[in-house]
């Protein structure tokens, strides 16, 4: 899914979504920012939102390099999102408990592929599961579990399933938040259709990855340039592999008037 990987790539942070929208005493207050229009990477290598009337996201559009893909957003009643479909091949379709997001069930053309599992804690997702579906039942593959500094994720463990337990497979580790919009957060309801590994409120200043014996394997650190507002209309990555050169990429972003 060449689409969903621009998507990945243009996320700001590589942790699991923030999905609930229920407020908590027990959660720090969540701030909302402008809604983005245009995120681009490159004159040919942009991201594109459409909002219907009420300023609901309606339409993503990714284009690279002459291909364009689309993923659109179908409402229910309550106006929350019930089904997300990329190109109609891949669509999630969304199950809630109250205000939260349950399930998301993935499926491939016409046959269920698998499934996402959230678990809350004080109204704050603690973990996501994620399985296949094969022979007509589920089997977890699969787990996030991640920790929070007051409004913003500091760590995910990905974790393995061997059948009877979990085994490390690596984590993220962020640090160094600002106190401006994240520039994606408003866009936060999509959840895993739009922002498979994560989002937060806040912009991080470094990401490290490791490896699943704790070995450091990319070392990501963002430059964020602000407009008069507050809003991020800039990020400048810097790439690090450990002992390879740093590769560096400019993306900036267009809001809503």
């Amino acid at each position: 899914m060449k689409y969903l990987g621009k998507a990945i790539t243009i996320c700001l942070m590589a942790s699991v979504v923030v999905m609930s929208c229920k407020k908590s005493k027990d959660k720090p207050a969540e701030q909302e920012g402008k809604k983005v229009s245009k995120i681009q990477e490159s004159q040919d290598t942009y991201t594109t939102f459409e909002y219907d009337a009420n300023k609901l996201l309606s339409k993503v559009t990714f284009a690279d390099v002459g291909i364009s893909d689309q993923m659109i957003i179908t409402r229910n009643a309550q106006k929350k999102i019930s089904e997300v479909a990329f190109n109609q091949d891949i669509r999630y379709v969304y199950i809630y408990s109250g205000e939260s997001i349950d399930t998301v069930k993935v499926y491939f053309g016409p046959g269920l592929a698998g499934a996402l599992k959230f678990h809350y804690t004080n109204g704050r997702l603690a973990s996501e599961v994620l399985s296949i579906y094969q022979n007509n039942a589920y089997v977890e593959q699969t787990r996030l579990v991640f920790t929070y500094s007051g409004a913003d994720i500091t760590e995910i463990v990905r974790e393995n399933s061997t059948g009877t337990s979990w085994q490390l497979s690596g984590k993220y580790v962020y640090s160094n938040y600002d106190q401006h919009n994240n520039p994606l957060y408003p866009l936060r309801e999509l959840g895993p259709a739009m922002f498979p590994l994560g989002i937060s409120v806040h912009n991080p200043a470094k990401l490290q990855e490791y490896d699943n014996n704790n070995a450091l394997e990319f070392t990501t650190d963002y430059t964020y340039t602000y407009d008069g507002d507050g809003n991020v209309t800039q990020i400048v990555s810097r790439e690090t592999e450990t002992g390879q050169p740093a590769t560096t990429k400019t993306t900036t972003f267009t809001y809503l008037p």
